[in-house]
């Protein structure tokens, strides 16, 4: 008797995937965002993006054993529906840190070496001393832009109120963190590295705002909805907000026009969108699914294997210690040799309307090392 394979729907955007499930499972590509009840009804498993909302109308009265996130974060995914259910859910928490570390100091430099002003004060061009990066989360990314930012010479603050009681409870010696006010009085950036819950949601509103040093700047890519759109907007236009960087936007895919033109830097959710990111990524939930279904010959499954070697893509090796005493404009040039962040702001802006097509399209980048 012919055994029949499970049936798997996929968001078709998920990269390095085609090929490796179809000798074990009828596998069905379906865009993420149009991924619906009626599809997902007599499958097994579901490997979604974050234009996939897992919910409960989704799910309830489907065969779903599994859900699988090719994504760091899992807002789009309901875990207490899918824990009712009866349903296991993995995703890959980490998977693109260095590529969000990497976007962080690719528009810090963009910005100085274009002579933001709160950036400026040291006449060989360099970074000023004393100016303070304060980072806003200190999980798998914002432990990235810690460790970078100390190694090229930032004052470095961190709030993490969760990670820091987690700390305590477990024993451990505290990491060295500060209050949210104390953070944000002292940064001339702030950078949010935070998950969208309860306690993030509209975190970025104007009691946060009014807290921040005059002048500095804004960079969020964690989820949109961590900010409110009409209180950064205005205090970007009051000159409050010295600087403003979004790769993630409250409505997103739509753009508030006011909001895009206040950016100095602005893309379509692609801060973690490097080559390694992505290969994490696939690799991550292709193995989470293979242990849940019992293939064995998938639980160290690589995407790199199956990637045709000239697709690879790897930046070169730097040495931290000599860029730490490189000027704005040679360290700005290093990092847009990789990531062309201005070409992909200045094309945001021009087509808004594009987003989604820009996102989906995006040629991933590789990750500078150290």
């Amino acid at each position: 008797m012919k055994i029949q394979r499970p049936k798997i729907v996929v968001d078709q955007d998920i990269p390095f995937l085609r090929g490796v499930l179809e000798p074990y499972a009828q596998v069905v590509y379906q865009k993420g965002s149009a991924i619906d009840a009626q599809q997902v009804r007599d499958a097994k498993a579901l490997l979604v993006r974050t234009r996939t909302s897992c919910d409960r109308s989704l799910l309830e009265g489907s065969s779903v054993a599994f859900v699988g996130s090719a994504t760091i974060g899992a807002d789009h995914v309901d875990q207490e529906a899918l824990s009712q259910l009866g349903i296991a859910f993995a995703n890959v928490p980490g998977c693109n840190s260095g590529g969000v570390m990497q976007y962080v100091f690719t528009a810090l430099y963009g910005l100085v070496a274009r002579g933001t002003d709160v950036l400026s004060g040291d006449p060989k061009g360099r970074w000023a001393p004393g100016r303070t990066l304060g980072v806003i989360g200190v999980g798998h990314v914002g432990s990235r832009v810690v460790q970078v930012a100390k190694a090229l010479g930032f004052q470095v603050l961190a709030c993490d109120p969760p990670r820091q009681a987690a700390e305590f409870a477990a024993g451990f010696q505290p990491t060295p963190f500060v209050d949210l006010d104390t953070l944000l009085a002292a940064s001339d950036v702030v950078t949010l590295h935070v998950p969208l819950d309860a306690t993030t949601r509209g975190m970025v509103g104007q009691n946060f705002l009014d807290k921040m040093k005059r002048g500095a700047i804004l960079i969020n890519t964690s989820r949109g909805p961590v900010i409110e759109q009409e209180p950064v907007l205005a205090a970007r236009q009051s000159g409050h907000l010295g600087g403003l960087v979004l790769d993630v936007w409250p409505q997103e895919p739509a753009l508030d026009p006011a909001l895009l033109a206040a950016c100095d830097w602005a893309s379509p959710h692609i801060a973690g969108y490097s080559w390694e990111g992505k290969i994490n990524g696939t690799n991550g939930v292709v193995r989470a699914l293979a242990a849940h279904q019992g293939w064995d010959s998938l639980l160290e499954f690589d995407a790199r294997q199956v990637v045709p070697a000239a697709e690879c893509r790897y930046a070169p090796t730097w040495d931290l210690s000599q860029l730490a005493h490189a000027d704005n404009a040679t360290l700005a040039e290093h990092f847009e040799s990789v990531f062309d962040l201005p070409g992909i702001s200045h094309r945001l802006k021009q087509s808004p309307e594009l987003f989604e097509e820009f996102r989906s399209k995006f040629d991933f980048r590789p990750e500078f090392s150290f």
